[in-house]
């Protein structure tokens, strides 16, 4: 367990563990210096023009209060770790939270304590919340589980007006990112299904749903989104695809359980609910063709070949599976399982129980082919999976309990262990992976002998990238975000270039320094790749004569200054 080592390191000298916690500092450090709202641009990142983000200003929010607080206290570095230890932490609790919630609307309170445990052993499912994890996966996860407890609680007509706070929960996540939009449409589409097979009686939840989603969509997109940006084609991030897309289902979706009598035989609901999703997907298609699209379409083959292939939680699951068995069984059995146990109590309990257990189930569902597309679907579906291993330890707790045994109730309630990870990881064979030494690159450490260096412009490889943003006053070109396709082009064609090219390309950009470490595979890698290189000649250590080497200590790093042509 890293938790204890990841908040020692945060506190005492402000490590970063990945390249969005990084960036995301990067971020909130420039709205508190004045950055403007709409302005998700990193000028330090590919100058002089800087790289646009995808990301959202919602995260940001949160993060720039703790820092204005904490820093009434304290001087703005301690209040920076401060930040980043108190995020996760609340985020965690949030997280405990909201699967006791999912847990409760499913079976009742005594399946609250169950559901925390089996999360908390479940290591994908807390993995997005160590100690200085600031990024938007963990607040998008709290907010999945919340959208769908709530969202299954409307199911009852007596609560369907609560189905608005799951709608308006499911456009911030929009807001935030667009990482939960299959489990969103999802649920609206079991919504659909539902109020399609029952009528009237489920019209309320998918009425309210609707509303909700509708109404919140239309503030989020316009306090998140400038104008001037409105109508840009913007595929990864909340763009005018997922408004216009989002209101056409919303409206539909609303509209349609008004009908009444226009609408009174399941055959006529389910030509109206496809004429709604098909009007939707037919926006998309017709103004935004490229959403339906690979999102990486637009990046370089390069850098697609050479990093993106290579980013862990953006391989398929069965890359996984053909690399690390062991890793991929941990990841897979504790899913698999929860959506048999919430399959079995959809086909086993009739009503509203049952009915709400198939959402769960499908949701599951969802994730699990999310999941061979990217294994960090994984990190989201986990926490609705373990609610699929409480039927049976709930069902056993209440009959033994009734039977006067109330030792052994308790005891059954230990059932839901083996859906967990950790169970799993104690019935697997430990699997041994190589280690790279990247982190000896990475640490703040690494980096102070290059802070203390005058300000310039960096051709360093991709992943050093924020964490020379955080950690210095330097600019960088490559960083590991698909947006910064024209600075990630530039630093591996420059890599990849002969010295001489090479330099004719740098003194272009108006490069001051190369920064290379050994622990960083990516140079190396790009030298096996072309011989006669610069990274070729880096590596070797024979450096071309327009490259002065910068004499540090106390870093892996090696750094260079570049000698600009007379």
């Amino acid at each position: 367990m890293t938790y204890w080592p990841h908040l020692v390191a945060v506190w005492s000298s402000g490590a970063f563990f990945d390249t969005d916690d990084a960036m995301r500092l990067v971020q909130v450090r420039a709205l508190i210096q004045g950055q403007s709202w709409f302005d998700m641009t990193v000028y330090p990142l590919d100058p002089p023009a800087g790289s646009f983000m995808h990301w959202s200003r919602v995260v940001d929010i949160p993060l720039v209060l703790l820092i204005k607080g904490f820093g009434l206290f304290t001087d703005t570095a301690t209040a920076e770790r401060l930040a980043r230890l108190v995020f996760p932490l609340a985020l965690l609790f949030a997280l405990f939270a909201g699967v006791a919630r999912l847990a409760d609307v499913l079976l009742g309170s005594i399946a609250r304590i169950p559901a925390i445990v089996a999360t908390l052993l479940s290591g994908s499912a807390t993995f997005q919340f160590q100690p200085g994890r600031i990024d938007h996966h963990a607040p998008q996860i709290v907010l999945l589980v919340f959208m769908v407890a709530t969202a299954l609680d409307a199911l009852d007509p007596r609560l369907a007006r609560r189905a608005a706070i799951a709608g308006a929960l499911a456009a911030l996540s929009l807001a935030i990112g667009l990482e939960n939009l299959p489990f969103i449409a999802c649920l609206w589409a079991c919504l659909v299904a539902a109020w399609v097979w029952q009528g009237a009686t489920m019209a309320g939840a998918l009425r309210w749903f609707s509303a909700g989603l509708g109404t919140a969509l239309v503030v989020f997109f316009a306090a998140t989104v400038g104008p001037q940006r409105w109508f840009e084609p913007a595929c990864d991030s909340l763009g005018m695809a997922h408004l216009g897309a989002g209101l056409i289902g919303s409206v539909g979706g609303a509209a349609m359980t008004f009908c009444g009598t226009a609408l009174d035989t399941r055959g006529r609901r389910c030509a109206a609910a496809i004429i709604v999703a098909a009007a939707a997907a037919l926006f998309v298609a017709t103004a935004y063709p490229a959403c339906l699209h690979d999102p990486f379409a637009g990046v370089d083959p390069l850098v697609r070949e050479i990093w993106i292939k290579h980013v862990m939680e953006s391989l398929p699951f069965s890359e996984i599976w053909r690399q690390r068995r062991i890793m991929a069984l941990l990841l897979l059995m504790p899913v698999l399982l929860g959506f048999a146990g919430a399959m079995a109590a959809a086909l086993i309990v009739h009503a509203r129980t049952g009915l709400r257990f198939l959402l769960l189930a499908l949701l599951i569902a969802v994730g699990l082919a999310g999941s061979f597309w990217q294994i960090r679907v994984f990190a989201s579906v986990t926490p609705l999976a373990v609610c699929g291993a409480l039927p049976l330890a709930v069902w056993l707790h209440d009959r033994l309990r009734r039977a006067g045994r109330d030792l052994l109730s308790i005891l059954a309630l230990c059932l839901v262990f083996p859906f967990t990870s950790a169970a799993w990881a104690l019935a697997l064979p430990e699997e041994r992976v190589a280690l790279v030494g990247a982190g000896t690159c990475l640490t703040p450490a690494a980096l102070v002998p290059i802070a203390a260096l005058p300000a310039g412009r960096v051709l360093a490889p991709v992943d050093a990238g924020p964490y020379i943003l955080a950690h210095t006053g330097m600019s960088v070109f490559a960083a590991p975000y698909h947006r910064n396709n024209d600075g990630n082009r530039f630093a591996l064609h420059a890599f990849l270039a002969a010295p001489e090219p090479a330099r004719a390309m740098l003194d272009a950009r108006q490069v001051d320094y190369v920064a290379v470490c050994p622990g960083l595979p990516e140079t190396a890698g790009l030298a096996q790749r072309q011989r006669d290189s610069l990274a070729a000649a880096l590596t070797q250590g024979s450096p071309p004569p327009w490259l002065v080497q910068v004499a540090l200590t106390g870093t892996p790093f090696r750094l260079f200054r570049v000698t600009r042509t007379p």
